[in-house]
């Protein structure tokens, strides 16, 4: 195995990349936290999915069952995928570069080739699929479903359907709470953390082995799930908060600990994130303020929030402009927000060199943070199995 890059090393790419780029084309924050464009797509667009390998943002048109295209480069939409009846969920798979969409009143879900923009499979997962998640160590699509639709219309109550990506065969389910929703992969630990939207709950579940090894208590209906690879924790928005006191929250689950470490307040009913690996800040969509909050992942507070259009749903981060892509349900647009973006000398190159050095520094964070982990638990050997239900936190066998 390949010794892990020092801290020099990584500075000394940094600084060569920031060399080679000269004057012209430097990176510059341009119109941060704001709104540069907003683009038409199809009525009540929920979920939204950017592909690094094309530059695509994909978008689930839940009103006219298809899926709008947008270029990320000219912010435009460029093409429209007939997919199954009222996409609600998006997920880009990584190993084979195609995009999933769960069609949650057609009892299946969609496969798009992101080379070639087209439906080449459909699977049948239930009907009442909510949310989606690809792990990238085992190649596996986990799908989540609304607690209304199940168990009368195909799914089991509480379930967490498996598909394997390399062959869109569905190989199995994993019980996870009563009503499973939003679903983010933690892949230092292995395991998948499932928003229980009734329970005030997170269940844990071992990728490996799909038994629920914990479960992280959180606040009011827990909705939506996001990974922070730049310090390993887990965000959660809590919907059901605005109810109480006008705002939401969002628990910051310690992926090493499965202990939350913090509790940020938000806008009105959080729903989606996203997280930018740029800054590594996280991005939150709240359904009733009309606002997307900017969190900072290093101190977990909120640096900003975006006015946006009516019924911000979900949040999707371009790696390679740096902007925001933001569904505003009720309004049928999509809100595109200005993180950080090139000089126009050689955009190209630029944006090359944003994505190799984010790339570079989350790649680090995540080896130290890996390494921090190995030894931790190589200092605290468990002494028995765990139990399937009801382990201590931060067990993941």
């Amino acid at each position: 195995m390949a010794p892990a890059p020092t801290k020099s090393f990584v500075g000394f790419l940094l600084l060569s990349a920031a060399f080679l780029t000269g004057p012209s084309t430097a990176v510059a924050t341009v119109q941060s936290g704001s709104v540069l464009t907003t683009i038409k797509v199809g009525p009540f667009p929920e979920a939204v999915a950017f592909d690094p390998l094309n530059g695509d943002v994909y978008v689930a048109d839940y009103g006219t069952n298809t899926v709008s295209v947008i270029d990320g480069a000219t912010n435009s939409v460029v093409g429209g995928i007939s997919v199954g009846y009222n996409p609600s969920a998006l997920a880009f798979d990584s190993a084979n570069g195609d995009i999933y969409v769960a069609n949650w009143a057609s009892q299946n879900a969609s496969v798009i080739d992101g080379s070639t923009n087209e439906v080449i499979a459909n699977i049948t997962v239930g009907q009442g699929a909510e949310g989606i998640a690809f792990d990238a160590s085992n190649g596996y699509l986990y799908f989540t479903y609304s607690p209304t639709q199940c168990p009368a219309t195909g799914c089991p109550s509480g379930a967490v359907t498996m598909v394997d990506g390399s062959d869109n065969q569905v190989v199995g389910s994993i019980r996870a709470g009563p009503t499973p929703w939003g679903i983010a992969s933690d892949p230092l630990n292995g395991c998948l953390y499932v928003a229980d939207y009734g329970s005030e709950s997170v269940s844990v579940i071992n990728g490996t082995t799909g038994k629920v090894v914990t479960k992280v208590s959180v606040g009011q209906y827990p909705l939506g799930v996001e990974y922070d690879s730049s310090n390993g924790y887990i965000y959660v928005t809590n919907s059901g908060a605005s109810m109480v006191n006008g705002s939401g929250t969002v628990s910051v689950i310690d992926g090493e600990s499965d202990e939350v470490v913090a509790t940020v307040q938000v806008g009105s009913e959080p729903g989606g994130l996203a997280f930018d690996s740029a800054t590594g800040d996280v991005l939150v969509a709240n359904y009733v303020s009309n606002t997307t909050s900017v969190i900072d992942g290093s101190t977990n507070s909120v640096v900003a929030a975006v006015q946006v259009g009516i019924d911000p749903a979900g949040v999707a981060f371009d790696s390679t402009n740096g902007e925001a892509y933001v569904t505003n349900s009720y309004s049928g647009t999509v809100s595109v927000i200005g993180l950080s973006a090139s000089n126009p000398g050689s955009p190209v190159l630029s944006a090359l060199l944003v994505v190799g050095a984010a790339t570079l520094l989350v790649a680090f964070s995540y080896l130290a943070i890996r390494q921090h982990r190995k030894t931790r638990h190589s200092q605290n050997t468990p002494t028995a199995d765990v139990p399937p239900t009801g382990a201590q936190s931060g067990s993941k066998e």
